[in-house]
């Protein structure tokens, strides 16, 4: 998941928006993933999108490429399903039980 701020270039530039969209979707398909969802927020943020991507590191080499550009910044989010977390936390109470 990834939290999209204009900056004040992306925001004197919001009409090529779609045209910036489009470009971080063809990112995101040549890095091997998906774009889930995107929305346009009012509030802190101003965009916030949901991607699969094989990993961390293409999720970090696509937000990387598109804060470069000047008109974004973005926080991103691993998020992983809910039924796997709660697998790996008891897995981590297990071994933690298992080192005492």
């Amino acid at each position: 998941m990834t939290l999209v701020r204009l900056t004040t270039e992306g925001a004197k530039t919001i009409g090529e928006g779609r045209k910036r969209y489009e470009a971080y979707e063809k990112l995101v398909n040549d890095a091997g993933g998906r774009v889930v969802a995107a929305y346009g927020l009012l509030g802190e943020y101003d965009i916030v999108t949901v991607t699969e991507l094989p990993n961390e590191k293409a999720a970090a080499r696509i937000a990387l490429a598109a804060g470069s550009r000047g008109t974004v910044s973005t926080q991103t989010l691993t998020a992983i399903p809910i039924k796997e977390f709660y697998d790996m936390a008891e897995e981590a109470v297990g071994a933690a039980k298992a080192a005492r």
